[in-house]
């Protein structure tokens, strides 16, 4: 057995790694530290806590979680068997948020359309996936059974992403050729819209 005093030292390098590993990831993904509070909802100075210097990052598990999940990675626990068999512990799929790495843009500044857009199709997704109030399987559960935390983060980005307005010239063009047109109820003189009718053949 590991001596009390060897398991600290143990348990501050294991924490020290881990948070290297969230600093590294960010960077990986060309965020800034504020880039990232944005994404969780939280102030620059967490991020900063988090990647503190070396013996002074400060950062409870709860938001450990945040930046990881807002990065699109899982948290697991790996127990060696001794024979170099990890035995990882995934995320539950109840416990899984079905939120893009975009979320924070559906927050604010919703007097604009594509905001609009983004914060309807972010909702609706994350109410089709939520298996507290489905009674059956969810959507992504149907596009990819046993997906993880990444998975669902990016699945929700890109159907997120589909009411920016580069998303939307994409979804309109895509629709065009597939006979339908797209109508803005909110300005009818446009050819953008959130209702879809089926082209006339003519």
């Amino acid at each position: 057995m590991t001596a009390p005093d060897d398991l600290q030292e143990l348990a501050k390098l294991v924490r020290a790694n881990l948070l290297a590993e969230l600093t590294r990831q960010r960077q990986s993904l060309g965020l800034t530290k504020l880039d990232l509070a944005q994404r969780i909802g939280r102030n620059r100075a967490t991020v900063f806590r988090a990647e503190g210097l070396e013996g002074e990052a400060s950062v409870g598990l709860t938001t450990f979680c945040e930046l990881a999940v807002g990065m699109g990675l899982t948290p697991m626990l790996v127990a060696d068997d001794g024979q170099g068999h990890p035995d990882v512990m995934q995320v539950a799929p109840g416990d899984i948020v079905h939120r893009g790495r975009s979320h924070n843009r559906t927050r604010h500044d919703l007097q604009w359309r594509d905001r609009q857009r983004e914060a309807a199709l972010a909702r609706a997704w994350e109410a089709e996936n939520d298996l507290s109030t489905l009674p059956a399987d969810s959507l992504m559960a149907a596009l990819l059974p046993n997906h993880t935390q990444a998975e669902a983060t990016a699945a929700a980005t890109a159907i997120q992403w589909l009411g920016t307005d580069f998303g939307l010239v994409f979804l309109t063009k895509a629709l065009e050729q597939a006979g339908y047109v797209v109508l803005d109820t909110h300005d009818p003189a446009t050819a953008r819209a959130t209702r879809l009718l089926p082209r006339r053949r003519t």
